[in-house]
């Protein structure tokens, strides 16, 4: 037996076709926002990494740098000379040479005599400069810049360039 209270007449189940359509635009405008967010953390994070890659590799470079000019691994540390040539280092010690140079993008470290084997200190290195600041006092700016690219799949990679410095003053 059926239900015997009658349904309006205007009342039908389910939805018109204009609540599905508004449905499915806003539908499509939270997903488009969503996707639009979800690329912008994408592309934030990408881009924290690369700048805490570079400054790993910038950090290991210059204490390397600076452990070699205070002399640790020498055994003469106070007899010391350098020889600044364009993307090359040498700092010259009374029983060893060491070489800092850039051979495509990457930052080598030699010793000479090869009693060590050569270091790869750094990736990514675009410059190495080694500059005297004052020409009476034995001060130098020691500079490396970095070039990391992100976000290769791109057509056009963006590119992560950032400089570091050391000032050291040697006796």
């Amino acid at each position: 037996m059926r239900n015997a209270t009658p349904r309006p007449l205007g009342r039908r189940k389910g939805f018109s076709l204009v609540e599905l359509m508004v449905a499915c635009v806003i539908s499509v405008g939270l997903i488009a926002i969503m996707v639009s967010m979800t690329a912008s953390f994408e592309r934030s994070a990408s881009e924290v990494i690369a700048r805490c890659e570079l400054a790993q590799e910038a950090d290991f470079a210059m204490a390397r740098l600076a452990d070699d000019l205070r002399g640790f691994s020498s055994t003469r540390p106070e007899t010391r000379t350098l020889f600044m040539a364009p993307e090359e280092l040498q700092l010259i010690f009374g029983d060893r040479t060491i070489t800092y140079s850039v051979q495509n993008e990457t930052l080598i470290r030699s010793v000479d005599p090869g009693a060590e084997p050569d270091l790869i200190v750094a990736h990514h290195l675009q410059h190495l400069q080694a500059l005297r600041i004052d020409p009476q006092e034995p001060i130098f700016k020691f500079s490396l810049t970095f070039a990391l690219p992100f976000r290769e799949q791109r057509a056009t990679p963006l590119v992560l360039e950032r400089s570091y410095h050391l000032i050291a003053v040697l006796p």
